[in-house]
């Protein structure tokens, strides 16, 4: 069971994956046309949601992993809050690219939708590497 499980959870980070790509997206949104940031703005949420599903996923099938494995009480701490910090930005950083999406599709452009999805983006991105090491180091 442990094994179907790690399988699960891997995949489940690797398509979470998004969080890696999203901050160099969307630092190119501002360059582009209203037109243009429809499409990616589209797909932009469309991936946003892909990865908050596997946040679920990994939540559920971490927990399980957590509890049959020896992890430090730190360790968990630091794992769940990332996790929490993660999911609570990329909820933010979805209503940000809605309303520029919004815009967009009017022909204009939301300089500041767009300046917090990219701040939003990054901040994920930080804290995501930041959890895979935490996955890779978890003898702490």
């Amino acid at each position: 069971m442990w094994s179907a499980f790690m399988l699960v959870h891997i995949l489940g980070a690797v398509l979470m994956g998004f969080y890696g790509l999203a901050p160099f997206i969307a630092g190119k949104l501002k360059v582009a046309k209203p037109a243009a940031q429809e499409g990616v703005l589209s797909s932009m949420i469309t991936g946003n949601r892909i990865a908050q599903f596997m946040l679920i996923v990994n939540f559920l099938t971490g927990g399980y992993l957590m509890t049959m494995g020896e992890y430090s009480v730190l360790w968990m701490i630091l794992v769940t809050l990332l996790f929490l910090a993660i999911a609570a930005l990329s909820g933010i950083m979805g209503k940000g690219m809605k309303r520029a999406l919004a815009a967009a599709k009017g022909e204009q452009t939301d300089r500041a939708s767009l300046d917090k999805t990219t701040m939003f983006s990054s901040i994920i991105f930080i804290l995501y590497v930041v959890m895979i090491v935490l996955m890779v180091y978890n003898k702490i």
